[in-house]
């Protein structure tokens, strides 16, 4: 779905810059982005504890695959 709509897989940046970055409007998105600004802060955002506990699970999981999928994408 992601290459249908011309959206990257995945876009190299720097994370320190996630600001800066949404608010380049001509840079198209990827999920490595995505849940860098949208998704990483979730657990503030939940009420339960169960709920922030299951968000921070999840969370931990995305960081690992993306940090495997950047070292993969950098190996060349």
């Amino acid at each position: 779905m992601v290459g249908k709509y011309g959206d990257l897989l995945y876009e190299k940046f720097d994370r320190d810059s996630v600001e800066e970055y949404m608010r380049e409007t001509d840079k198209k998105h990827a999920p490595n982005i995505e849940f860098q600004i949208k998704y990483k802060s979730m657990c503030e955002q939940l009420y339960t504890e169960h709920a922030k506990n299951m968000a921070a699970e999840r969370i931990k999981f995305m960081e690992l695959f993306f940090n495997q999928l950047d070292s993969e994408v950098n190996e060349r």
